[in-house]
């Protein structure tokens, strides 16, 4: 369900007679999107060793990208501008409204259809 408050959309997830979430719209879609930093640079391989630190887990999604999680947008932008490396993307990935409410709901399902 989503209902207004204060004019900004609000969400209440109910899962198995329960209240998983009362929350805003852009909060719903934070807690279930986490932390991973999409990167776009022509120096990737090189800057992607130097965003490398303890608690940050760095992959590759294609030539000259690749996704950073553990870390800020801000804090890999610093790290760029330190290094004089040139970005063409720096965004925070998010997970969609409905990708965000598979996320959190999927341990409160009753009803699983099974393989055949």
């Amino acid at each position: 369900m989503i209902k207004r408050v204060r004019g900004a959309a609000a969400v209440i997830v109910i899962g198995r007679g329960r209240m998983i979430a009362d929350t805003s719209v852009a909060e719903f879609v934070r807690r279930a999107s986490g932390s991973i930093v999409r990167v776009r640079s022509p120096e990737a391989t090189r800057f992607a060793e130097l965003v490398s630190a303890p608690g940050r887990t760095v992959t590759p999604v294609e030539p000259g990208v690749f996704e950073v999680s553990g870390a800020t947008a801000e804090s890999i932008g610093e790290t760029a501008a330190e290094n004089g490396v040139v970005l063409h993307e720096l965004t925070l990935v998010q997970a969609s409204l409905e990708e965000a409410f598979m996320e959190l709901t999927r341990d409160e399902v009753e009803f699983k259809a099974t393989a055949a």
